[in-house]
């Protein structure tokens, strides 16, 4: 009789293990399917890369720079003045036009530069829900300009966050960085309020007697008001920089 009690008892737990790794299972599978990427991703766009939120955790991926480093066909690399920039892997220079940068479905470009890329390349991605590389011809289905690559950067969904995130980083050079995000939903309404800063002190190089330095200073504010009509999103972004060249026509290094 005490064996049957024992064996039954050893029965009993198991099944409730194997009932609770059943759970486990269904609400993961559960969580993965309400991805946000499952919504927004367009399957017939070209080859496509999908960066969610933990694909970031594992790469400890904080800024753009640090995703545009690993998609295949092409690499980040800084422009002259050490702006960002990214151009084709196996061409050195930088083919930035072709290359275009949404958020939230907003393209976003600069009447100076013309390519997102040199003020946006290496933003804080304290706000970033998930990203889609799109690579190949898909100049079609996302305007009417062609291009070989397509970036598309999708913020957080307020509702999900509920509340305040708050992250700091430093290193033994001085330099910094952070970001303070919230978001909340109230009724048929969803705000979210982002803001970061980042301050790089970079290594200085003596050229030719002439002290040239790519040390910066960025700051970047972001909202967004969401409902199932409409999505509005207000972004600004700062950037001071030095300009890492000396003085003269032809500029060094």
């Amino acid at each position: 009789m005490k064996n049957y009690l024992l064996i039954l008892a050893i029965s009993y737990s198991s099944s409730l293990y194997a009932a609770e790794d059943n759970v486990s299972e269904m609400l993961e599978r559960l969580r993965e399917k309400s991805e946000l990427h499952h919504q927004t991703k367009k399957e017939d766009a070209g080859i496509v890369t999908i960066y969610t939120r933990e694909t970031l955790y594992r790469m400890q991926a904080y800024t753009l720079k640090d995703i545009l480093k690993s998609p295949p066909f092409f690499s980040y690399q800084e422009a002259g003045a050490a702006t960002p920039g990214i151009a084709i892997a196996t061409n050195p220079v930088s083919s930035m036009p072709d290359f275009r940068l949404y958020i939230d479905d907003h393209e976003v470009s600069s009447t100076y530069f013309g390519s997102a890329f040199y003020v946006y390349g290496d933003m804080n991605l304290g706000f970033v829900d998930h990203i889609e590389i799109y690579q190949g011809g898909n100049g079609i289905e996302f305007g009417s300009e062609p291009s070989l690559s397509t970036i598309r950067i999708y913020t957080k969904k307020p509702s999900r966050e509920n509340g305040s995130q708050v992250q700091i980083l430093t290193d033994n050079n001085a330099s910094s960085s952070g970001y303070l995000y919230y978001g909340e939903k109230n009724k048929d309404l969803e705000y979210g309020a982002y803001v970061s800063g980042n301050k790089q002190n970079r290594e200085t190089l003596n050229y030719n007697n002439h002290i040239l330095s790519k040390d910066s200073e960025k700051a970047h504010f972001l909202a967004t008001l969401k409902s199932d009509k409409f999505n509005l999103l207000i972004s600004r972004y700062d950037s001071l920089q030095d300009g890492f060249a000396g003085p003269g026509r032809l500029k060094t290094p």
